[in-house]
């Protein structure tokens, strides 16, 4: 089954940030209107809620963006229609020139593999599966991370209301990398992967997305047939 959805890339153009800065340019954001839960996923109480995120904030080649989808995508654009800055750690910088490009990817299942890289590291470990990591060999820290990711594109297709009819294939081509994430070092992961299901750029998948964790970029499509 496939869906299109509604997007909108904002890209800030003339800002160079650090990938750790995608939580501040979050709270930047959500501190403009604490009132509007889209903005940053929490209740008034402060309880998360747990949804895939209808915006997600990103340092990527050190250009902050922001993916908007669905209903975030007008509360997004009003906010960066307000004013020509932003304050990150208390120094402003000038957002007079942005790009904001609209679209409409499709979402779902594929006949065919498609490659991914990750833009951002992939945070898809919980404290239970960590320890099965942590205790595995080689080829099965791999087979535990192919069932991560399928879990994750379920997770995904799920968000949308897409349900995914094909049995789902994967391969990853993974290396380790550390963290912070709220001041505790976690374990995530940088390379591509193969699957049979089509992800829009820029979209994230795993913990943690609307940080900018998990961000997935389509490579060149592979010509290869899924029950060969």
């Amino acid at each position: 089954m496939n869906e299109k959805v509604k997007a909108m890339k904002v890209t800030f153009t003339d800002v160079k940030l650090k990938k750790s800065d995608s939580a501040k340019l979050r709270g930047y954001f959500a501190d403009l209107r604490r009132d509007d839960d889209i903005l940053h996923n929490h209740k008034k109480n402060g309880e998360p809620i747990y949804r895939y995120p209808n915006i997600q904030y990103k340092v990527i080649d050190s250009q902050p963006v922001i993916i908007a989808w669905g209903e975030g995508i007008k509360a997004i654009y009003d906010l960066i229609m307000l004013d020509d800055k932003i304050s990150i750690d208390g120094k402003d910088y000038n957002t007079a020139n942005i790009g904001i490009t609209l679209s409409e990817p499709l979402i779902g299942d594929s006949t065919d593999m498609k490659e991914y890289t990750f833009l951002n590291p992939w945070l898809c470990l919980n404290q239970e599966n960590y320890k099965k990591y942590v205790e595995a060999d080689d080829e099965r820290k791999q087979e535990l991370l192919i069932k991560i990711l399928k879990g994750n594109t379920l997770s995904f297709a799920k968000a949308f209301g897409i349900t995914v009819q094909n049995q789902l294939k994967a391969e990853i081509n993974l290396k380790e990398t550390k963290v912070n994430f709220k001041n505790e070092a976690m374990t995530a992961f940088y390379g591509s992967f193969k699957i049979n299901f089509t992800f829009p750029d820029y979209f994230g998948i795993g913990k943690s997305v609307s940080r900018g964790f998990g961000a997935v970029f389509r490579k060149n499509e592979i010509n290869q047939d899924i029950n060969a």
